[in-house]
């Protein structure tokens, strides 16, 4: 592969963004990741962080089972924005 290419190193669990809990922040992400052993140690280190003592603390607080907590990584090429931007939604029927 190229060796030179930056990727970041994301987490996707599926106790996140529940009506009463969000939980942004509380699993690792890692940007600008290069070389192989390096992914591969993010990787490592991002599927860790469903087991850090803060996001069990968040899950019990929040009442999510810690045997719901089933996380997947997206390893994604990095890019230059030339802007950048977060967009949340919501069910108005539910809320």
């Amino acid at each position: 592969g190229n060796k030179g290419v930056a990727v970041s190193v994301r987490s996707s669990a599926t106790t996140e963004d529940q009506k009463d809990a969000s939980f942004a922040g509380q699993h690792a992400t890692f940007l600008n990741v290069v070389g192989v052993d390096s992914m591969l140690d993010a990787v490592r280190k991002c599927w860790a962080s469903l087991y850090t003592d803060r996001a069990c603390v968040y899950r019990g607080n929040a009442q999510v089972p810690h045997r719901d907590a089933i996380m997947a990584l997206v390893v994604q090429v990095m890019v230059e924005p030339a802007a950048a931007g977060t967009a949340f939604s919501v069910e108005l029927s539910t809320n």
